[in-house]
């Protein structure tokens, strides 16, 4: 028995075990529990999308979603903080006028229609979930999503929260998913929205899809959002289908996944990449995505010209 490759597997496990650990306390669940993926459930699902349009932000006003549901852009949701962080940059009116050729030449595409198409097509493959009809809200606040555990019929109640938009400078369309599997009894002695509170879920986990323009002038947001706009929004449309068509895939990965495959996410074998400020594992480099590990996995499709 080679003792050496096995000692740097069982290290390898317990540093993956650890950092599971401290990511939990700190306010992160990475992993559903094996019981619970055991039990046979009655599971709602309400995806949330509160956007009618593309938005235009920077990345960083978004940040870990634990950071916005805690800003005073949550009173108005998730969306809430994004669209309250870009009005409070003087470029706005800019960046507006720079996006809405894109919207558009987009106003035949429903953005709604193609995340309820993911969810329902990524929840096929989570069995024990035995998902119900998805239905959907434009409020994402959390007292809608409470009203909805409340009314549903199961156990549980899976969200699924959506919110895509291009960078200030037109670099790239962002999307980016926040999942939460959520039980419908109050915690003993809590209360209602304490059923949020990071301990009481049995997943949450986040995924980011970043869609590069290939043709990008860097810092120059407007030859590139003329880009996007082309050819009755050609590269948009191909950019938004294929985020969407991205999440059909990871959602499901990420809530199936075990203690063992996240331990895999961490084999040093595996060449590390650095994308949007960024470090990671790359895990999959295809003709039509990468596909990086950075406590959450990082997708980047390629659309081409």
């Amino acid at each position: 028995m080679n003792y050496k490759n096995l000692l740097l597997k069982l290290l390898a496990t317990l540093s993956v075990s650890i950092f599971i650990s401290s990511g939990a306390s700190a306010g992160t669940v990475w992993l559903v529990s094996a019981d619970t993926a055991a039990t046979n459930h009655d599971t709602s699902v309400l995806v949330l999308l509160g956007q009618r349009d593309i938005l235009v932000g920077d990345d960083q006003a978004v940040g870990g979603w634990s950071n916005v549901t805690s800003t005073p852009g949550a009173q108005l949701g998730i969306i809430g903080a994004l669209i309250n962080s870009s009005r409070e940059s003087k470029q706005e009116k800019f960046q507006e006028s720079l996006v809405a050729p894109i919207r558009s030449a987009l106003s035949d595409m429903n953005g709604d229609d193609l995340a309820l198409k993911a969810t329902k097509i990524a929840l096929q493959k989570v069995n024990w979930l035995n998902s119900q009809p998805v239905t959907s809200a434009k409020d994402d606040s959390r007292k809608i999503q409470s009203d909805f555990l409340d009314q549903i019929h199961g156990d549980q109640a899976v969200f699924i929260h959506y919110v895509y938009f291009f960078d200030p400078d037109f670099q790239a369309l962002h999307a980016k998913i926040l999942i939460e599997i959520a039980k419908k009894s109050t915690p003993m002695g809590g209360r209602p929205e304490d059923r949020f509170k990071t301990r009481y879920l049995a997943c949450r986990q986040t995924i980011d899809i970043s869609v590069p323009l290939t043709d990008v002038k860097k810092s120059n947001d407007v030859s590139n959002a003329k880009i996007w706009a082309a050819n009755n929004g050609d590269l948009a449309r191909k950019a938004l289908i294929s985020a969407f068509d991205s999440a059909a895939i990871y959602i499901p990965r990420m809530i199936n996944m075990n203690a063992s495959e996240l331990s895999s996410l961490y084999d040093r074998k595996l060449p590390k990449m650095k994308y949007d400020g960024d470090w990671g594992q790359k895990i999959e480099d295809t003709d039509t995505r990468t596909v990086m590990w950075a406590e959450r996995f990082v997708i980047i499709p390629k659309i081409g010209i």
